[in-house]
């Protein structure tokens, strides 16, 4: 009841922890003050229920954890009113770099141009998922001359440590729908380096097939280096159970011939 009683009223409005203990007087008090706020919001929408909740969190200090979830619902009713609140948080006194990489999305579902000036704080932060979330905050408010560069630095630099593999194919989508030769050159450089390797959820072939029909033969340069290793792991990043030629030779058939078994074997 006290988590129907949450979702209903879109703040916790029973500590179902406490309420075993309370007796049947004090039970009866909490009851009549849940049913008189109740009764002094019936008309108001999920939208204003929410921007409540967000709004007293925010005056209370709350963290970010704890308003999280009520932001993130706002941002997908698209009601921009909680922009303001969602940026308090950036300078809440426990806000750390895991907080900011989830408040910044909400920013910029909620309003990507104003989520840019709240972004331009990170594109030197020393966290690269930060950072190349910040300066996809500015390709997608329009600032691509100068968003491009940063996220081809980024690219170049990503790996397993710094970078979420399921984060990379969307970013990565992104940057190729602007189809520019600055575009092309940031996905050039995921493969600077063989750190894009150690990412296994992600799909780096389909980044070199849409590079090869651009004319740009990086990506299987970059393939090609990793064919001819024998080894079984690159060094200081990750170990394989099997050599990074078959590895990668497997990983080149899924994305290239997955149904030529004449290939295959």
């Amino acid at each position: 009841l006290a988590w129907v009683l949450r979702i209903a009223a879109k703040r916790e409005l029973v500590d179902d922890r406490e309420w075993g203990k309370l007796d049947e007087a004090e039970i009866a008090k909490r009851i009549d003050v849940m049913v008189a706020w109740a009764k002094e919001r019936a008309g108001k929408s999920d939208a204003e229920l929410l921007l409540e909740a967000l709004s007293d969190l925010a005056e209370g200090g709350k963290s970010w954890h704890e308003a999280g979830d009520i932001a993130l619902e706002l941002a997908e009713l698209g009601d921009q009113r909680a922009f303001p609140l969602v940026a308090r948080w950036l300078k809440h006194p426990e806000c750390d770099e895991y907080d900011v990489r989830r408040i910044l999305p909400v920013l910029e579902q909620l309003d990507v141009a104003r989520a840019k000036d709240h972004a331009l704080a990170y594109l030197d932060h020393e966290n690269l998922a930060l950072r190349l979330k910040a300066a996809m905050i500015l390709l997608k408010s329009g600032d691509v001359e100068r968003a491009l560069p940063l996220i081809g630095k980024a690219f170049s630099e990503a790996n397993y440590s710094n970078m979420s593999d399921d984060t990379m194919d969307a970013y990565c989508a992104t940057v190729m729908e602007v189809n520019s030769p600055q575009a092309w050159e940031a996905i050039e450089m995921l493969f600077d380096d063989n750190g894009i390797a150690t990412l296994d959820d992600f799909d780096s072939v389909a980044c070199c097939r849409a590079l090869e029909s651009h004319g740009s033969p990086a990506g299987l340069k970059h393939y090609r280096a990793l064919l001819d290793n024998r080894e079984t792991g690159i060094p200081n990043m990750v170990s394989w159970s099997r050599p990074i030629a078959y590895k990668f030779g497997d990983k080149l058939l899924d994305g290239y011939a997955p149904q030529d078994k004449t290939a295959r074997k």
